[in-house]
């Protein structure tokens, strides 16, 4: 399209002579357009390949923002406006659980959708690293944001998440994940380096309750696959043990005048034994006291 607009221009003057200067112009006005549709269509090529990168640029910053002012939510400058907030319901508490940890946050407060999004690639991690999601920050004030955050930032306005970067087995999974998500348009994600985290943004104008049960995460490596086999089976290999070990012990309530001789003449066993299996340091027992006794073999 470049190309015909600098030839258009080149033979305006013939053009001109040949069929007149209305014709002339016409042909300009065309070249405009074509050169104007050129220009839009690479930065949107630009901004397509971008998409999925998880790499910080203006853009993205642009699109941030762009999705909080068309949320039409508040920037916090201070914990007070947090947590006036937090009881007018437009943040809502995000709790620790199996699937999901926080670390050093000091405002565990988000958008709904947010918490809503959080839950959602919590539980997805859990089932394929079988390791709970770490989240490292929420909802800032903008009073308290770090040094090396943008000023730019949409922390403050609580649809912002900073994820802890897992162990290498799991991080190819949560990478594909933001980066699969952020192509779908419901989040933007980025890569930070200093300190290493993925921070991610939520667009609340395009989540809803189907397009979060619709979500899948990205695919598991056979080397994730196979620690997570791996785990699994020491822990059954784990329980099969306790099982096997309890059929080998009979516990006994302490009564008064027992010592920890006389229980090993009663049961046949030795004192080592008990001592071993119940980690005493002496050989004192208490009235009440629960102990495991060793079963005899013979």
């Amino acid at each position: 399209m470049l190309s015909l607009a600098t030839h258009l221009s080149d033979y305006s003057p013939f053009i001109e002579a040949r069929f007149g200067h209305k014709v002339r112009c016409s042909l300009i006005g065309l070249g405009v357009v074509l050169v104007s549709l050129a220009i839009s269509g690479e930065a949107e090529a630009k901004r397509g390949s971008q998409l999925g990168s998880l790499r910080g640029s203006s853009q993205s910053l642009d699109r941030q923002q762009r999705a909080a002012r068309h949320s039409r939510l508040k920037l916090h400058h201070s914990g007070r406006e947090v947590l006036r907030s937090v009881r007018a319901h437009k943040l809502v508490k995000v709790t620790p659980n199996r699937y999901l940890q926080l670390a050093n946050v000091s405002y565990p407060y988000a958008h709904p959708d947010l918490k809503q999004l959080i839950s959602t690639l919590s539980r997805l991690y859990w089932r394929s690293c079988r390791a709970p999601l770490v989240v490292t920050s929420l909802t800032r004030p903008k009073r308290e944001q770090p040094r090396n955050a943008s000023h730019r930032s949409v922390h403050p306005a609580g649809i912002a998440v900073d994820l802890r970067v897992p162990p290498s087995e799991c991080r190819k999974w949560l990478r594909d994940t933001l980066s699969s998500w952020e192509r779908a348009g419901l989040i933007e994600a980025t890569r930070e380096k200093r300190p290493p985290h993925f921070h991610v943004v939520a667009f609340p104008h395009k989540i809803n309750t189907q397009r979060l049960a619709q979500l899948r995460g990205g695919s598991q490596s056979s080397k994730t696959k196979k620690g997570s086999q791996r785990r699994v089976a020491k822990r059954r290999a784990a329980k099969r043990h306790a099982a096997k070990g309890s059929r080998k012990l009979r516990r006994y309530k302490v009564k008064r005048g027992d010592s920890l001789w006389k229980l090993s003449r009663r049961w046949r066993v030795s004192q080592a034994s008990i001592k071993k299996v119940n980690r005493l340091r002496s050989s004192r027992i208490d009235y009440g006291q629960v102990l495991l006794i060793p079963r005899h073999r013979g």
